[in-house]
């Protein structure tokens, strides 16, 4: 009986400690695979307007990865500064193409897409937590000619999500693309719960 209790008494604490460790330390490739698994609540989709909109959490640590130190408390401090911020992916297609590429046949209102995506965007962004609206402090658009099934863009926000409680709202509220205002809701939880990268 008494090596019953030790037992129990040994795999309480075992479960205390693995529910109470830190998040799940992974590689590049499981991270990626964690964020697009619907089933964790990183990646949202939507279909408006003839559009496919994606939008996926990016860990502070994924934009920054090139930039981090390899001594792990360097790069604990690295990340303490760095997590004032938030970063989600916007991934935007018509008909499996690249949102842009709808406007190819007229060149003034291709150039005025282009020039959206790439400094007028993020306008168009923002947070709201509560009763709280965080706009999007800068977008960032990378230009693939043609060569992807999408147009991505990454919003910025200055906010740590990490320390924040309760559910957040995306927002989008195009006046270019012809999509309108559209919401993409993130539980905290699912972004505090998201691996660490190796």
């Amino acid at each position: 009986m008494r090596n019953l209790h030790r037992a129990i008494f040994i795999l309480s604490l075992y479960l205390l400690a693995t529910a109470c460790s830190p998040n799940k330390i992974v590689s590049e490739a499981d991270l990626k695979q964690y964020i697009t698994d619907e089933e964790h609540g990183l990646h949202k989709q939507v279909t408006k307007n003839d559009t496919e909109i994606e939008v996926f959490y990016r860990p502070a640590e994924m934009v920054w990865k090139n930039d981090l130190e390899s001594d792990p408390e360097k790069k604990r401090q690295q990340l303490r500064q760095i997590d004032s911020l938030s970063y989600f992916i916007f991934h935007f297609s018509r008909k499996g193409k690249e949102i842009e590429n709808g406007y190819v046949s007229n060149p003034d209102q291709f150039k005025a897409v282009v020039d959206y995506l790439s400094f007028e965007i993020y306008n168009d962004l923002f947070l709201l937590q509560g009763k709280d609206t965080v706009w999007a402090t800068d977008a960032v658009y990378t230009r693939t000619f043609g060569s992807s099934r999408g147009t991505s863009v990454m919003a910025v926000f200055k906010a740590n999500l990490k320390n924040s409680n309760g559910e957040i709202k995306l927002c989008f509220d195009d006046k270019t693309l012809g999509i309108g205002l559209t919401e993409f809701e993130f539980d905290i939880r699912d972004i505090k719960n998201t691996p660490t990268l190796n």
